[in-house]
């Protein structure tokens, strides 16, 4: 079950991505971008309750 709404929850960050892409300068997001998969990914590897993990892998 939870693999199934964190799948439903992929198509999300490209469409984020599309919106943001043309606002801004692209070295600047990616960089934005980078720093924030990077805060996402260590909060997502310590968290041990299922909404949390739930939570944090559609960030």
């Amino acid at each position: 079950m939870y693999s199934t709404i964190i799948a439903l929850a992929a198509p999300v960050g490209p469409i984020i991505g599309l919106f943001m892409a043309d606002k801004f300068e692209r070295k600047s997001v990616i960089v934005a971008m980078a720093g924030a998969i990077m805060v996402c990914g260590l909060v997502f590897s310590q968290v041990s309750g299922a909404a949390l993990l739930v939570t944090w892998a559609w960030a």
